[in-house]
């Protein structure tokens, strides 16, 4: 769409290179507004114009009608234009696309956003060139039809990044404007609705929530997050994916926590130089299903399972994406980046559901450490943490923990999700509800909190009893 140079009017060199929080708060603010389109005023306002003359000279390129703009075709342009990583452009676009904050884009959304950001370029870029409005129709419909594999009739955002990551026609788009930050935030934004008051809280509050993230994202800048919002979020009905099975996702995980230590990214140099190792890459691929057997974790046909793996791990192919992406300034691979390098075959909705699979690994993990003895005194967790565990693993949304969801999406055996089951299920049900879960929070809150009390009297009558002798040694 880009027709020779990039250059936009020097009228809205104002809106170029905004970071991420800049814009996040800026966007904030027009959520707080009655409608979508905005004034003068209001655009000098939420967009921090320096004067009402320098506002007034951009507000024209826009074409106002009745004295007012669509605020989403200023909006789409700026964050295509911002100082962001690609996929941070990405993870926010949906953000904004995303306007009842439901957690998905329907096609309506994704239509109107498209359309407004295009127009928006024509007006403020020299030579860019929209298509006729029917084939950017048709451009809208064959994206969403990619992405939305089941026609639920929405996309979801780990679908839309894991597209921005494969898409050249995504890429292009922000090539004219380089990024300068090197960090990669996958998570929504969600901002407050209309009609509330309340504004986006920053900041990881959930310690759970933080250990069971799959994302990149720094702690002190992702999930921007609003409670309500949460609380609507549409989820994709669970099915299995066709190309890979749950051991492929046990490989992807553990294979990419070995390569970034631990950490949420793997730097793109270290991944490049792992990749043409191919001998050191087999022998490190080998040593972690062995030490999975060993401790007992590994799927029982992950001998079997490896070899395709190591297949697509070794192949000249995997070593040609991931220096396409390096080459694109993608300087650190995140898991959902590093399983869209590995197998460029599968869906992005199938990339999704392998996502969900690593995270319920964490989950499983973090279950089994609410599982313990009431008197350990390592317990970590609060109410919040809870409803996490939930969420991640309750994947029909009934409330209940089920045999098979353990087992299935917990990536727990059946002895082990018996055992669970047995130590939370007070009612006998046969499920283990949020209740039941908080109740045994509660006993190891209390149970932790008397034995606090007791190690504290015990000290200070100890204490007491050394003063005494020593008054009487004086």
């Amino acid at each position: 769409m880009w027709n020779g140079s990039s250059e936009v009017w020097q009228q809205v060199a104002h809106l170029k290179a905004w970071s991420r929080k800049d814009l996040i708060e800026a966007v904030a603010d027009f959520r707080m507004l009655p409608g979508i389109t905005v004034n003068l005023v209001e655009f000098r306002d939420v967009l921090k114009w320096l004067s009402r003359t320098l506002a007034e000279g951009a507000f024209v390129l826009w074409r106002p009608k009745d004295g007012k703009i669509d605020f989403m075709q200023v909006i789409g342009p700026m964050v295509f234009m911002s100082d962001e990583h690609f996929v941070s452009r990405a993870s926010l676009l949906f953000s904004i696309l995303d306007f009842n904050s439901s957690g998905t884009v329907n096609r309506a959304e994704f239509g109107i956003g498209l359309r407004s950001m295009i127009l928006g370029f024509t007006r403020i870029a020299r030579n860019f060139v929209a298509p006729p409005v029917n084939e950017l129709e048709d451009m809208a419909n064959a994206v969403f039809r990619q992405l939305d594999q089941d026609q639920s009739g929405f996309i979801t955002m780990g679908e839309f990044i894991a597209y921005a990551y494969r898409s050249r026609d995504f890429r292009g788009l922000c090539s004219p404007f380089p990024s300068v930050q090197d960090s990669v935030m996958e998570e929504q934004v969600y901002f407050a609705g209309r009609k509330s008051t309340a504004r986006v809280t920053s900041g990881l509050e959930k310690k759970l929530y933080n250990r069971l993230r799959i994302t990149p994202d720094d702690e002190e800048q992702s999930a921007q997050r609003l409670h309500k919002a949460k609380e609507r979020e549409k989820k994709r009905p669970w099915r299995i994916p066709a190309a890979i099975t749950r051991t492929h996702a046990w490989l992807l995980l553990h294979v990419f926590n070995h390569m970034a230590n631990d950490r949420r990214t793997i730097p793109a140099k270290d991944l490049l130089q792992r990749l043409g190792a191919h001998m050191q890459l087999k022998g490190d691929v080998d040593a972690l299903v062995q030490r999975g057997f060993e401790d007992g974790r590994a799927p029982e046909d992950a001998w079997r399972v490896v070899r395709h793996f190591y297949g697509h791990l070794a192949s000249d192919q995997t070593l040609e994406r991931a220096q396409s992406l390096y080459d694109e300034n993608c300087t650190s691979i995140s898991l959902r980046a590093f399983c869209c390098i590995l197998w460029p075959q599968l869906k992005e909705v199938d990339v999704e559901r392998c996502m969900k699979w690593c995270k319920h690994m964490k989950a499983s993990t973090a279950l089994r450490e609410v599982a313990k003895a009431v008197n350990d005194q390592d317990f970590v967790f609060d109410a919040e943490d809870i409803a996490e565990i939930f969420e991640v693993l309750d994947t029909d949304g009934d409330g209940n923990l089920s045999y098979d969801e353990l087992c299935s999406q917990g990536f727990m055996d059946r002895a082990l999700a018996t055992r669970v089951v047995n130590r939370m299920d007070s009612d006998r049900s046969g499920f283990i509800s949020k209740q039941e879960m908080g109740s045994l929070l509660q006993q190891l809150h209390d149970s932790v909190t008397q034995q606090l009390k007791l190690s504290f009297r015990l000290s200070m009558t100890t204490e007491r009893n050394s003063q005494a002798e020593g008054a009487k040694a004086n």
